[in-house]
């Protein structure tokens, strides 16, 4: 196995809401619901770019069916050699850098919903290559 030459700083949360909600019927079975964006922001004379993964679990407009709502952004900043080409540095941003990312929100949010009054939640595992 060879180390990667994509590098990144320790990812911080840029951005968090957790919001209850006291409406919630717990003998609901719809599950929830998880949607992603990516913001990439390159730097035009280093190889670098910020990249930012937003989540969004639930719905910010509540029903009886969510639990609850978090809406949380993590990014960290990445950078490499002159090892890549475009197509391969793109794929790299905007697939595995959000992977990485989600990999570090993800205790984050357990431990979240953990203190609440319901069970932790814990996000499951994302495909982005398949969007």
């Amino acid at each position: 196995m060879k180390q990667s030459n994509l590098k990144f700083t320790n990812p911080i949360v840029t951005h968090l809401v957790f919001d209850i909600n006291s409406q919630y019927d717990r003998e609901s079975t719809a599950p929830i619901q998880n949607s992603f964006s990516v913001e990439i922001s390159k730097s035009d004379d280093e190889n670098e770019a910020i990249v930012q993964l937003s989540i969004l679990i639930g719905k910010k407009e509540f029903t009886t069916e969510e639990p609850f709502c978090i809406d949380m952004t993590i990014g960290a900043k990445f950078k490499w050699d002159n090892v890549y080409d475009e197509k391969t540095l793109q794929e790299l941003l905007s697939k595995n850098a959000p992977a990485l990312l989600l990999g570090y929100a993800r205790p984050i949010i357990a431990n979240i919903t953990d203190a609440g009054p319901i069970p932790a939640y814990h996000l499951p595992f994302y495909n982005f290559i398949d969007d």
